[in-house]
C-alpha cells in the first residue's frame, strides 16, 4: 500500500502478486484476503474499477469468513469508493449504504480514521445524488476528525470535495 501511495502502481501490483502466491502456497486465508484488498485498492487508484471490485469483494468475503470486523469495515469502505467512482445508476446509493455500515463499525471500535473516511465518502455520495444540505454536516465531521488525527492529506482532499459541492450547487 505504500507503493500505491507513492503512485508506483506497477511495482505495487508486482509485489502483491508475489505475496499472493506465497499466501496461497501456505493456505493463509487472512493473508490472501489482505493481499486481495491491497490489489483491489491499487486497481481502484488506476481506475480499473471492475477488477478492483472483484478483488475487494473477494477480500470482504474472506474477512466475513474469518470474523474480522475491522477488516470487514475497511473493505466495505473500499468497495463503497469503487461503487461511487463507477457512478452507474444505483451505485451511488449503494456506496452511501456501505460507507454507513463501515462508519457504524468504526464508531463501535473508536476508529477515528475510518469514521472520517466514511463521513467524507458518504458526503461525496450525497453530493453526487444532489442531496447537498445532507452532505455538508458529513464534510464538517470528516474535516474535524482528520484535523484531530493530523491527517493533512485527507483533510485537504475533504476540503477539495466540499468545494466540488459548492461548484455543483451553482
Amino acid at each position: 500500500l505504500c507503493l500505491r501511495g507513492m503512485g508506483l502502481y506497477s511495482e505495487a501490483l508486482a509485489r502483491i502478486k508475489s505475496v499472493l502466491r506465497e499466501y496461497r502456497g501456505v493456505c493463509d486465508a487472512e493473508g490472501i484476503g489482505f493481499a486481495l484488498y491491497a490489489r483491489g485498492s491499487v486497481l481502484r487508484f488506476q481506475g480499473r474499477l471492475a477488477p478492483a471490485l472483484r478483488d475487494l469483494s473477494a477480500s470482504l468475503a474472506e474477512a466475513h469468513a474469518g470474523g474480522d470486523k475491522e477488516a470487514i469495515d475497511y473493505r466495505r469502505a473500499a468497495i463503497a469508493g469503487c461503487l461511487r467512482e463507477r457512478g452507474k445508476r444505483g451505485d451511488t446509493a449503494r456506496s452511501y449504504d456501505r460507507y454507513s455500515l463501515a462508519a457504524a463499525g468504526a464508531a463501535r471500535r473508536r476508529d477515528t480514521y475510518l469514521r472520517a473516511y466514511a463521513a467524507c465518502g458518504r458526503a461525496n455520495a450525497l453530493r453526487m445524488m444532489g442531496r447537498f444540505d445532507e452532505a455538508l454536516p458529513l464534510f464538517d465531521e470528516a474535516e474535524r476528525l482528520y484535523k484531530l488525527i493530523g491527517d493533512r492529506a485527507s483533510y485537504a482532499y475533504t476540503l477539495w470535495a466540499r468545494s466540488m459541492l459548492r461548484a455543483t450547487r451553482r
